[in-house]
């Protein structure tokens, strides 16, 4: 279950390139682990499932000091359909933001912790389903604000327009340009795509121009 978003992979022995190398929670049975993402301007781990060391039904006191690592080498943690449990786990054990694919049922309180962490919850859209997406966001954005909300659209043999379709039906739903821009991970304001602004993603430390997740 556990994945690094797209790039370069780890030197011999499991060491992790691109600064995490000298993360040595990251050795020996984690050598699955890969660097980076550099597009992102950050690293992101994405944990679909357990993985029977680190992160299950609940965070274990190794997944603790994994996420502590992480942490400290700006690595983002990726929670897949998580167990609340499990979710709860993180968010006690988060020293920095995380994300949440699959945002689980949560009570108030829970919702509360995640808004208090500045954690995001991915819309992982369909392309091919743009009412689908654009319910998907609302239904985020009402438990846990517009400001912790990333949109991620999926693929597509012409995605530039399917998104294009995405972000039109958003706007007829009520969101602003701006909210859109934030939300896809890129620079919100006049100046669009590339201005200095802030946009979702930048918690992450990642540049304030950014790209799409």
């Amino acid at each position: 279950g556990i994945t690094m978003a797209a790039a370069m992979r780890g030197g011999g022995g499991g060491r992790i390139s691109t600064g995490v190398s000298s993360a040595g929670i990251f050795h020996g049975s984690a050598a699955t682990l890969e660097a980076a993402a550099a597009a992102l301007n950050f690293g992101r781990v994405d944990v679909a499932g357990p993985d029977g060391a680190w992160f299950g039904t609940t965070l274990t006191p190794a997944g603790k000091a994994a996420l502590a690592s992480m942490e400290a080498n700006g690595i983002a943690v990726n929670l897949i359909r998580p167990p609340a449990g499990l979710l709860s786990d993180v968010l006690d054990a988060a020293k920095k933001p995380i994300m949440v694919t699959g945002l689980p049922a949560a009570d108030a309180a829970l919702l509360e912790r995640f808004k208090k962490n500045n954690a995001i919850a991915v819309a992982s859209c369909d392309a091919a389903d743009v009412d689908g997406c654009v319910r998907q966001l609302n239904a985020l954005k009402d438990v846990v604000g517009k400001g912790n909300v990333l949109v991620s659209v999926g693929p597509h043999k012409d995605r530039a327009a399917a998104t294009q379709h995405v972000f039109l039906a958003a706007v007829r739903a009520g969101w602003t340009k701006d909210e859109l821009f934030a939300a896809a991970g890129q620079a919100a304001g006049r100046g669009g795509p590339g201005a200095a602004a802030a946009n979702n993603l930048t918690r992450f430390g990642g540049a304030t121009g950014g790209r799409g997740f």
